[in-house]
């Protein structure tokens, strides 16, 4: 069903065909009668700022592509693209990890076969799907660059963060959450045999000295990720 729209049982409406696809038709129409991006929306009341509206789309720029396709196919390609991509990230996280093929191949399934995930697609909740999407190449990320402390691996988590929140700004919370737990874990868990051999004040100092260290990082990290996110946060 390429072709049609989702809808919840028993429902003519969803999320996507009040909210999010009236957004892309005023984005293309006036991108098409005024060759300007719209910043303010002239379709409730006497207007609001359509480039401070999270759910308008406008900086996540996977969803310009919708500007070229015919929908709902448009949508929907969008929506299976960014399930496959989470899918392909959590593949990736689990291997890097030490998980064998298989036992990963089963966590990618069973990510793209998310009940909560296609109950969302059904109630026409597509920015979320695709912020979630990005949350396990976020640790992914994060996990690399630990492992390939290079310029490029050094600011990817942050940057994966900061399109997370262009998709879907609800998201930040929760997955800069699941990232700073996960970031905090591993910097201490990669010292915790040296912490074992000391002991008193001495351990509880050199727990100090690594969360304080991790925080300069991260704190810099997720700067990043904020002033990629600027666009949308700023008007905001």
């Amino acid at each position: 069903r390429w072709g049609f729209f989702a809808f919840p049982p028993g429902s003519q409406y969803s999320d996507l065909l009040i909210t999010h696809f009236p957004n892309l038709l005023y984005f293309k129409s006036t991108l098409l009668a005024y060759r300007e991006i719209p910043l303010w929306c002239s379709s409730i009341l006497s207007c609001y700022p359509f480039a401070a509206n999270p759910l308008s789309g406008l900086w996540y720029l996977p969803n310009w592509l919708m500007l070229i396709t015919p929908q709902p196919w448009g949508f929907n390609l969008l929506v299976a693209v960014h399930i496959l991509w989470g899918a392909i990230g959590l593949y990736n996280l689990l291997r890097l990890i030490g998980v064998n093929s298989l036992a990963s191949m089963s966590g990618a399934l069973s990510f793209a076969l998310m009940p909560k995930i296609w109950a969302h697609y059904g109630a026409g909740h597509i920015t979320l799907i695709f912020a979630v999407s990005w949350t396990p190449w976020l640790l992914f990320a994060e996990k690399k660059r630990r492992l390939f402390p290079t310029p490029w691996w050094q600011f990817a988590p942050g940057i994966i963060w900061g399109l997370t929140i262009l998709a879907d700004v609800r998201w930040a919370f929760y997955s800069g959450l699941l990232w700073a737990s996960y970031s905090l874990y591993s910097s201490v868990n990669k010292d915790y045999h040296s912490l074992r051999r000391n002991s008193g004040e001495g351990i509880r100092h050199a727990i100090f000295s690594v969360i304080i260290r991790w925080a300069k990082i991260f704190a810099v990290q997720a700067l990043a990720g904020l002033l990629i996110a600027a666009p949308l946060l700023l008007p905001l």
